[in-house]
């Protein structure tokens, strides 16, 4: 069996499928977090994000314009092979 409960720790245990007791270990308290940390880090959070569907909108452009110079590209390379 696992180490004793410590009194006051919040501590909780449950067995397993094997029958041997699982010690689990929870905080006493929920640590409180104030509500501009999390304002802060919502803004962080949806600063990056915005960074990133920017970054792919770039790339797809870039890509939208390599496709369209290959096709141009293409075209004349078939025009040119076809002797049109």
């Amino acid at each position: 069996m696992g180490p004793p409960a410590v009194p006051g720790r919040g501590n909780n245990s449950s067995s397993s499928s094997s029958g041997h007791a699982v010690q689990v270990n929870m905080p006493a308290e929920t640590p409180q977090i104030s509500s501009s940390s999390v304002k802060s880090a919502r803004e962080l959070l949806a600063q990056s994000a915005q960074e990133i569907v920017q970054e792919l909108n770039n790339k797809r452009a870039q890509d939208s314009q390599m496709m369209a110079d290959f096709k141009a590209g293409l075209d004349l390379h078939v025009s040119v092979s076809s002797g049109c």
